[in-house]
């Protein structure tokens, strides 16, 4: 279904456009939407070693890049929050040029995620995985994310979590997340006034 949102001078945090969606879509912020939503851990770096760990030079906007992982050495890491599941969507944290990088990670073995990178896994129930690395990446977004969510120094840049938590996000009844997201490795560049005028 296509939704047309009229452009209005009406204030960004006005909530009228609400009457242009579907009855079913909601609008909720991306901490009610997730069930972990958690920067990963150090790592205990080691060689070749059962776990990987998955860095900033692994996501990048054409996929996630497993050649350049690095290794953990301690085995037991299911119960720590940098442990990663497949179909858990991964952004990059920190780095002028390189917050925000956003990838879906769907790759067998053990993984943990390090401190630099956010682990987003949304509730089945609300989000398909891949609807929700598209929306993340999209143009919109990840200037939003620069604009809001950026601290620190300008070449020591770091995500706000608390901010993240707070984006708002357009949640199309599950499975289908409309719109789907394109078959081309390309940086989605989706369209996106609902979400403009909801995050203000």
């Amino acid at each position: 279904m296509s939704v047309m949102i009229r452009e209005s001078p009406i204030s960004p945090r006005d909530v009228l456009w609400k009457n242009s969606l579907p009855a079913t879509w909601k609008v909720l912020p991306l901490k009610r939407a997730t069930i972990h939503l958690s920067r990963g851990i150090a790592p205990e770096y080691g060689i070749d070693s059962a776990v990987q760990v998955l860095n900033q030079a692994c996501v990048q906007w054409s996929g996630i890049v497993p050649e350049n992982c690095k290794y953990h050495v301690n085995p037991h890491v299911q119960s720590t929050k940098g442990y990663l599941r497949r179909g858990d969507v991964v952004m990059n944290s920190t780095g002028t040029g390189t917050l925000g990088r956003t990838g879906y990670f769907d790759i067998p073995g053990t993984w943990i995620a390090d401190a630099h990178i956010t682990i987003v896994r949304p509730l089945p129930n609300v989000f398909a995985s891949r609807y929700l690395h598209f929306l993340l990446g999209s143009i919109p977004v990840q200037e939003h994310i620069y604009a809001t969510m950026a601290v620190g120094a300008t070449n020591q840049i770091e995500l706000n979590i608390n901010k993240l938590g707070d984006l708002k996000v357009l949640c199309p009844p599950c499975p289908s997340n409309a719109p789907s997201p394109p078959t081309s490795t390309a940086r989605p560049r989706a369209s996106m006034h609902w979400w403009r005028r909801s995050s203000g």
